[in-house]
C-alpha cells in the first residue's frame, strides 16, 4: 500500500509551505500577554489594598498607618480577576480550536490563569 506524499516513519519529507504563524496564533500570543499583564495588575492591586505594616520608625515619626483593607481596591481587584478569567477563557477556546495535530499542545499559561483567577475570585468574594 503506497501513501500519498512523502511520509516516512511519521516524519514529513516534503517542502514546508508554511509562512509562519497564522493570525489566530498571533492573537493567541497577544491574549497570553494580556493575561499576564492583568494577573500582575490584579496582584499588585490586592497588595495595595492590604493593611499597611506597622513599623517602629512609623510610630516614632508619627505616621498614620492604615489598619484595614481598602474596599475600593478590593473591588478593582475583583474586576481585574474577572476580566482575567474572561480573557483566559477566550484564549482557551482559541487554543482548543488550533489543536488538531498530535504535536499541538495546550498552553499552560491559560490553564494557570484560569485556575488563579477562579481561586482569587472565590477568596475575595468569601473574605470580603
Amino acid at each position: 500500500m503506497e501513501t500519498k506524499g512523502k511520509v516516512k516513519s511519521g516524519k514529513w519529507q516534503g517542502k514546508d509551505r508554511r509562512k509562519g504563524p497564522d493570525p489566530l496564533t498571533k492573537v493567541f500570543q497577544v491574549i497570553i500577554l494580556v493575561c499576564w499583564v492583568l494577573f500582575i495588575a490584579a496582584m499588585l492591586t490586592v497588595h495595595k489594598a492590604s493593611p499597611e505594616f506597622d513599623m517602629v520608625t512609623d510610630r516614632w515619626m508619627g505616621f498614620k498607618i492604615r489598619k484595614f483593607w481598602d474596599k475600593r481596591m478590593i473591588e478593582t481587584a475583583q474586576y481585574l480577576f474577572f476580566t482575567l478569567l474572561s480573557v483566559s477563557s477566550v484564549g482557551l477556546i482559541i487554543n482548543s480550536t488550533r489543536n488538531k495535530r498530535k504535536t499541538d499542545h495546550y498552553s499552560i499559561s491559560v490553564f494557570l490563569m484560569i485556575a488563579c483567577s477562579i481561586v482569587a475570585l472565590i477568596i475575595l468574594y468569601v473574605k470580603f
